[in-house]
């Protein structure tokens, strides 16, 4: 999980068939991912993994979170505050933390 990467890709509803990508690199901080309220926001890893949320974030009104593959998807129902989720590597049991924050006309290209 140390070597991890997320490629944070914009979503389909972007303009045009141009992808916004983001790599980022794990390396024992918490990984800041801005989510744009009622836009999915696809984040690339490189395992398969389990998302521990934060009970605030629980609700599926106002967050869905599915992971399938190695990938999550991530959609915001309505704007949050910064929420630190966990996410476990499911063979290894490594654990990286995401900070997720949502907010109303935010891009998902940040």
């Amino acid at each position: 999980m140390k070597r991890l990467i997320l490629a944070c890709l914009a979503s389909a509803a972007l303009a045009g068939d141009a992808l916004a990508v983001e790599i980022m690199h794990w390396e024992r901080r918490p990984l800041a991912i801005p989510l744009p309220v009622d836009e999915e926001r696809i984040v690339t890893l490189d395992r398969n993994v389990r998302v521990g949320l934060p009970p605030a974030l629980a609700n599926p009104e106002v967050l869905r979170v599915q992971s399938a593959g190695g990938v999550l998807y991530l959609k915001a129902f309505e704007a949050f505050e910064t929420q630190r989720v966990r996410v476990q590597d499911v063979e290894s049991g490594d654990v990286l933390l995401l900070d997720l924050s949502a907010r109303e006309g935010a891009s998902s290209e940040e």
